[in-house]
């Protein structure tokens, strides 16, 4: 259940990481020096929104499941299919 976790710890060491190095810019610095520490932080914010992504995605499915799972056979009459139909209809008109 937690895929996501190390995406975002690893996005958050290499964030750090790259925020540090470019402190150490100078107008001196040579270009590739300067695109290596830009490229080292974006790779870092796209990988700690990867995690929050997954994780997003993640809690849906188990959420959803989980209704589906619980609501059967609790109240006569009515299918965990019909609740999801509802929520899904009354999402799209929101």
């Amino acid at each position: 259940m937690r895929h996501y976790i190390p995406y975002m710890i690893a996005g958050e060491l290499i964030c750090i990481t790259g925020t540090a190095i470019l402190t150490q810019l100078h107008p001196n610095t040579r270009t590739v020096a300067w695109a290596a520490y830009l490229v080292v932080a974006a790779v870092a914010v796209l990988l700690y929104q990867l995690g929050g992504a997954v994780a997003i995605s993640m809690g849906q499915t188990v959420i959803l499941t989980t209704i589906v799972q619980k609501l059967q056979g609790q109240i006569p009459g009515l299918s965990s299919e019909q609740v999801l139909t509802s929520v899904s209809l009354h999402v799209n008109k929101a």
